[in-house]
Protein backbone atom coordinates (compact mmCIF):
# COMPACT_ATOMS: atom_id res chain seq x y z
CA UNK A 1 0.00 0.00 0.00
CA UNK A 2 1.34 3.34 -0.85
CA UNK A 3 2.02 5.82 2.07
CA UNK A 4 -0.08 8.60 2.51
CA UNK A 5 0.16 12.33 1.34
CA UNK A 6 -0.15 13.35 4.88
CA UNK A 7 2.21 10.19 6.31
CA UNK A 8 5.11 11.98 3.55
CA UNK A 9 4.00 15.77 4.84
CA UNK A 10 4.30 14.64 8.48
CA UNK A 11 7.99 12.92 8.26
CA UNK A 12 9.18 16.43 6.76
CA UNK A 13 7.54 17.92 9.54
CA UNK A 14 8.79 15.80 12.25
CA UNK A 15 12.46 15.87 10.67
CA UNK A 16 12.33 19.66 11.46
CA UNK A 17 11.03 19.66 14.25
CA UNK A 18 12.61 16.91 16.41
CA UNK A 19 15.76 16.65 13.70
CA UNK A 20 18.26 14.03 14.74
CA UNK A 21 20.53 15.25 17.80
CA UNK A 22 24.10 14.44 18.45
CA UNK A 23 25.64 13.61 21.82
CA UNK A 24 26.95 16.53 22.04
CA UNK A 25 23.68 18.61 21.04
CA UNK A 26 22.03 16.29 23.21
CA UNK A 27 23.92 17.19 26.46
CA UNK A 28 23.35 21.00 25.75
CA UNK A 29 19.67 20.40 25.31
CA UNK A 30 19.77 18.78 29.03
CA UNK A 31 22.16 21.79 30.01
CA UNK A 32 19.44 24.32 29.23
CA UNK A 33 16.66 22.22 30.63
CA UNK A 34 18.36 22.55 33.63
CA UNK A 35 19.36 26.42 33.38
CA UNK A 36 15.68 26.99 32.77
CA UNK A 37 14.57 25.47 35.67
CA UNK A 38 11.25 22.53 36.28
CA UNK A 39 7.42 24.20 35.38
CA UNK A 40 4.06 22.68 35.70
CA UNK A 41 2.49 21.41 32.40
CA UNK A 42 -0.34 22.98 30.96
CA UNK A 43 -3.03 21.36 28.72
CA UNK A 44 -3.14 23.58 25.88
CA UNK A 45 -5.83 26.03 25.44
CA UNK A 46 -6.31 24.96 21.83
CA UNK A 47 -7.03 21.46 22.21
CA UNK A 48 -10.49 20.07 21.70
CA UNK A 49 -11.49 16.65 23.13
CA UNK A 50 -14.64 14.50 21.87
CA UNK A 51 -14.28 12.42 25.76
CA UNK A 52 -14.41 14.58 28.99
CA UNK A 53 -11.16 15.14 30.62
CA UNK A 54 -10.37 15.96 34.03
CA UNK A 55 -6.83 16.61 36.13
CA UNK A 56 -5.93 15.31 38.93
CA UNK A 57 -2.78 14.59 41.37
CA UNK A 58 -1.24 11.80 42.77
CA UNK A 59 1.77 12.22 44.91
CA UNK A 60 1.82 16.35 43.50
CA UNK A 61 2.18 14.88 40.62
CA UNK A 62 -0.52 15.51 37.74
CA UNK A 63 -2.48 12.55 36.41
CA UNK A 64 -4.92 13.19 33.64
CA UNK A 65 -8.58 11.36 32.86
CA UNK A 66 -10.18 11.01 30.33
CA UNK A 67 -14.22 9.33 30.11
CA UNK A 68 -14.21 9.21 33.59
CA UNK A 69 -17.61 8.70 33.48
CA UNK A 70 -17.59 5.60 31.25
CA UNK A 71 -19.03 2.63 33.32
CA UNK A 72 -16.88 0.30 30.78
CA UNK A 73 -15.48 -2.57 32.96
CA UNK A 74 -11.73 -1.60 31.10
CA UNK A 75 -9.72 1.03 32.45
CA UNK A 76 -6.38 2.19 30.21
CA UNK A 77 -3.35 3.67 31.55
CA UNK A 78 -1.87 5.79 29.05
CA UNK A 79 2.50 6.70 29.55
CA UNK A 80 3.75 8.91 26.63
CA UNK A 81 6.75 8.97 25.06
CA UNK A 82 9.48 11.51 24.33
CA UNK A 83 12.93 10.04 24.98
CA UNK A 84 11.94 10.29 28.60
CA UNK A 85 12.94 14.50 28.15
CA UNK A 86 9.74 16.07 26.48
CA UNK A 87 6.66 16.55 27.50
CA UNK A 88 3.52 14.97 25.93
CA UNK A 89 2.23 16.56 22.57
CA UNK A 90 -0.97 17.76 21.28
CA UNK A 91 -0.47 14.70 18.85
CA UNK A 92 -0.37 12.04 22.00
CA UNK A 93 -3.49 14.28 23.06
CA UNK A 94 -5.59 13.32 19.84
CA UNK A 95 -4.50 10.19 19.39
CA UNK A 96 -5.45 9.45 23.68
CA UNK A 97 -8.95 10.78 22.78
CA UNK A 98 -9.68 8.55 20.03
CA UNK A 99 -8.72 6.04 22.13
CA UNK A 100 -10.77 6.82 24.91
CA UNK A 101 -13.80 7.51 22.51
CA UNK A 102 -13.22 4.41 20.35
CA UNK A 103 -13.41 2.15 22.95
CA UNK A 104 -15.43 4.00 25.30
CA UNK A 105 -13.33 2.97 28.54
CA UNK A 106 -11.45 5.57 30.48
CA UNK A 107 -7.88 6.76 29.81
CA UNK A 108 -5.39 7.79 32.50
CA UNK A 109 -2.41 9.23 31.50
CA UNK A 110 -0.15 9.97 34.34
CA UNK A 111 2.43 12.62 33.73
CA UNK A 112 5.28 10.97 35.10
CA UNK A 113 8.84 13.04 35.67
CA UNK A 114 11.06 13.96 33.16
CA UNK A 115 15.03 14.69 32.65
CA UNK A 116 16.98 15.83 33.99
CA UNK A 117 14.69 16.52 36.88
CA UNK A 118 13.80 13.17 37.19
CA UNK A 119 14.90 9.92 36.49
CA UNK A 120 13.51 6.47 36.31
CA UNK A 121 13.07 5.93 39.93
CA UNK A 122 10.78 8.52 40.19
CA UNK A 123 9.11 6.72 36.77
CA UNK A 124 8.53 3.50 38.46
CA UNK A 125 7.36 5.08 41.95
CA UNK A 126 4.70 7.34 40.53
CA UNK A 127 3.14 5.02 38.01
CA UNK A 128 3.12 2.48 40.36
CA UNK A 129 1.15 4.28 42.66
CA UNK A 130 -0.78 5.34 40.29
CA UNK A 131 -1.66 1.77 39.23
CA UNK A 132 -2.12 0.78 43.06
CA UNK A 133 -4.54 3.62 43.35
CA UNK A 134 -6.37 1.78 40.65
CA UNK A 135 -6.37 -1.76 41.97
CA UNK A 136 -7.58 -0.65 45.36
CA UNK A 137 -10.67 2.02 43.99
CA UNK A 138 -11.96 0.02 41.31
CA UNK A 139 -11.42 -3.88 42.01
CA UNK A 140 -13.44 -5.20 39.46
CA UNK A 141 -11.91 -3.15 36.70
CA UNK A 142 -9.25 -4.79 34.03
CA UNK A 143 -6.36 -2.38 33.66
CA UNK A 144 -4.97 -1.82 30.33
CA UNK A 145 -1.29 -0.74 29.77
CA UNK A 146 -0.87 1.66 26.46
CA UNK A 147 2.24 3.85 25.42
CA UNK A 148 4.69 4.70 22.77
CA UNK A 149 8.21 5.52 22.44
CA UNK A 150 9.80 5.85 25.80
CA UNK A 151 6.29 5.27 27.68
CA UNK A 152 5.66 1.89 26.20
CA UNK A 153 9.30 0.73 26.97
CA UNK A 154 8.30 2.57 30.72
CA UNK A 155 5.48 0.03 31.18
CA UNK A 156 6.93 -3.03 30.07
CA UNK A 157 9.84 -2.05 32.51
CA UNK A 158 7.31 -1.47 34.92
CA UNK A 159 5.13 -5.01 34.12
CA UNK A 160 8.47 -7.05 34.52
CA UNK A 161 9.24 -5.26 37.79
CA UNK A 162 5.57 -5.57 38.78
CA UNK A 163 5.80 -9.49 38.18
CA UNK A 164 9.14 -9.64 39.95
CA UNK A 165 7.61 -8.16 43.09
CA UNK A 166 4.69 -10.01 42.82
CA UNK A 167 2.22 -7.75 41.51
CA UNK A 168 -0.72 -8.40 39.89
CA UNK A 169 0.05 -7.77 36.20
CA UNK A 170 -2.60 -5.23 33.27
CA UNK A 171 -4.31 -7.69 31.47
CA UNK A 172 -2.92 -6.78 29.13
CA UNK A 173 -0.13 -4.50 27.46
CA UNK A 174 -0.73 -2.47 23.43
CA UNK A 175 2.23 -0.75 22.71
CA UNK A 176 3.53 1.82 20.00
CA UNK A 177 7.18 1.46 18.86
CA UNK A 178 8.65 0.84 22.50
CA UNK A 179 12.17 1.77 23.15
CA UNK A 180 13.14 -1.83 24.53
CA UNK A 181 17.35 -0.75 25.49
CA UNK A 182 18.30 2.25 26.03
CA UNK A 183 21.85 1.19 25.75
CA UNK A 184 21.31 1.18 21.79
CA UNK A 185 23.17 -2.30 22.11
CA UNK A 186 21.82 -3.54 18.43
CA UNK A 187 24.00 -3.22 15.22
CA UNK A 188 21.23 -3.90 13.21
CA UNK A 189 19.73 -0.64 13.66
CA UNK A 190 22.46 0.93 11.89
CA UNK A 191 20.65 -0.50 9.11
CA UNK A 192 17.66 2.12 9.32
CA UNK A 193 19.50 4.87 10.54
CA UNK A 194 19.09 6.81 7.27
CA UNK A 195 15.33 5.80 6.91
CA UNK A 196 14.38 7.10 10.12
CA UNK A 197 13.90 10.62 10.22
CA UNK A 198 13.63 11.33 13.93
CA UNK A 199 15.65 9.08 16.15
CA UNK A 200 19.59 8.68 15.81
CA UNK A 201 21.41 5.94 18.25
CA UNK A 202 24.28 8.79 19.45
CA UNK A 203 21.82 10.77 20.74
CA UNK A 204 19.44 8.25 22.53
CA UNK A 205 22.53 6.73 23.75
CA UNK A 206 23.14 9.74 26.21
CA UNK A 207 19.16 10.48 27.28
CA UNK A 208 19.31 6.58 28.02
CA UNK A 209 22.03 6.96 30.09
CA UNK A 210 20.98 9.62 32.11
CA UNK A 211 17.58 8.02 32.41
CA UNK A 212 19.23 5.01 34.15
CA UNK A 213 20.70 7.25 36.70
CA UNK A 214 23.15 4.82 38.78
CA UNK A 215 21.78 1.68 36.72
CA UNK A 216 23.58 0.04 34.02
CA UNK A 217 21.29 1.19 30.86
CA UNK A 218 21.14 -2.49 30.59
CA UNK A 219 19.56 -3.00 33.02
CA UNK A 220 15.55 -4.29 32.92
CA UNK A 221 14.21 -1.76 34.72
CA UNK A 222 15.29 1.09 32.22
CA UNK A 223 16.07 -1.85 29.07
CA UNK A 224 12.87 -4.02 29.05
CA UNK A 225 14.75 -6.28 26.46
CA UNK A 226 16.69 -7.77 29.21
CA UNK A 227 14.09 -8.31 31.86
CA UNK A 228 12.05 -11.53 32.39
CA UNK A 229 9.23 -12.02 29.56
CA UNK A 230 8.12 -15.27 31.18
CA UNK A 231 5.67 -13.31 32.94
CA UNK A 232 4.38 -11.11 29.81
CA UNK A 233 1.35 -13.21 29.11
CA UNK A 234 -0.42 -10.06 26.21
CA UNK A 235 1.44 -8.21 24.72
CA UNK A 236 0.24 -6.44 21.40
CA UNK A 237 3.04 -4.05 19.57
CA UNK A 238 3.07 -1.60 16.95
CA UNK A 239 6.46 -0.79 15.02
CA UNK A 240 7.29 1.39 11.53
CA UNK A 241 9.28 -0.87 8.92
CA UNK A 242 11.61 1.95 8.58
CA UNK A 243 12.22 3.29 12.28
CA UNK A 244 15.42 2.33 13.93
CA UNK A 245 13.80 0.31 16.86
CA UNK A 246 12.40 -1.80 14.28
CA UNK A 247 15.27 -5.19 14.85
CA UNK A 248 14.81 -4.74 18.58
CA UNK A 249 11.04 -4.99 18.29
CA UNK A 250 11.15 -7.72 16.04
CA UNK A 251 13.22 -9.22 18.12
CA UNK A 252 11.09 -8.61 21.26
CA UNK A 253 8.21 -10.05 19.31
CA UNK A 254 10.33 -13.55 18.59
CA UNK A 255 11.30 -13.71 22.68
CA UNK A 256 7.40 -13.18 23.37
CA UNK A 257 6.66 -16.14 21.03
CA UNK A 258 9.12 -18.07 22.45
CA UNK A 259 8.03 -17.56 25.80
CA UNK A 260 4.23 -18.69 24.98
CA UNK A 261 2.88 -15.26 24.88
CA UNK A 262 -0.33 -14.47 23.73
CA UNK A 263 0.99 -11.44 21.21
CA UNK A 264 1.03 -10.05 18.23
CA UNK A 265 2.59 -7.84 16.14
CA UNK A 266 1.20 -4.97 13.75
CA UNK A 267 3.90 -3.54 11.55
CA UNK A 268 3.14 0.16 9.55
CA UNK A 269 5.18 -0.77 6.19
CA UNK A 270 7.49 2.14 4.60
CA UNK A 271 6.53 4.31 8.06
CA UNK A 272 8.32 5.28 10.99
CA UNK A 273 8.45 5.50 14.85
CA UNK A 274 5.44 5.57 16.13
CA UNK A 275 3.31 5.84 13.99
CA UNK A 276 -0.03 5.31 15.25
CA UNK A 277 0.62 8.46 16.98
CA UNK A 278 0.50 10.72 14.14
CA UNK A 279 -3.22 11.95 12.58
CA UNK A 280 -2.69 10.10 8.81
CA UNK A 281 -4.23 7.66 7.72
CA UNK A 282 -1.95 4.54 8.28
CA UNK A 283 -2.40 6.14 12.16
CA UNK A 284 -5.71 6.23 12.15
CA UNK A 285 -5.79 2.66 11.39
CA UNK A 286 -3.62 1.80 13.95
CA UNK A 287 -5.48 3.41 16.19
CA UNK A 288 -8.90 1.39 15.21
CA UNK A 289 -6.44 -1.66 15.75
CA UNK A 290 -5.47 -0.94 18.83
CA UNK A 291 -9.21 -0.04 20.24
CA UNK A 292 -10.36 -3.55 18.82
CA UNK A 293 -7.68 -5.15 20.94
CA UNK A 294 -8.23 -3.32 23.93
CA UNK A 295 -12.25 -4.96 23.29
CA UNK A 296 -10.69 -8.07 23.15
CA UNK A 297 -9.66 -7.87 26.82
Amino acid sequence: MRRSLMANFLDQLVQIKYRKKSPEEVEKFLRKKILKGESTYSLPFYLRFRSDINEHHTDGQQVYYLNSSSESDTLVVYLHGGAFVDEITPFHWKAIDRIAYQSGCPVIVPLYGLMPYATHKEAFNFVEDVYSYLLLNYPDKKVVFMGDSAGAGLALSICEYFAENDICLPEKLILFSPWLDVSMSNPEMDDFTDGDVMLSPPGLRVYGQTWAGNLDPKDYRVSPMFGNVDCLKNVTLFVGSKEIFYPDIVKFYNMLKDAGSCCKLYTGQELGHAYPVFPTREGRKAIREAVEEIKKV
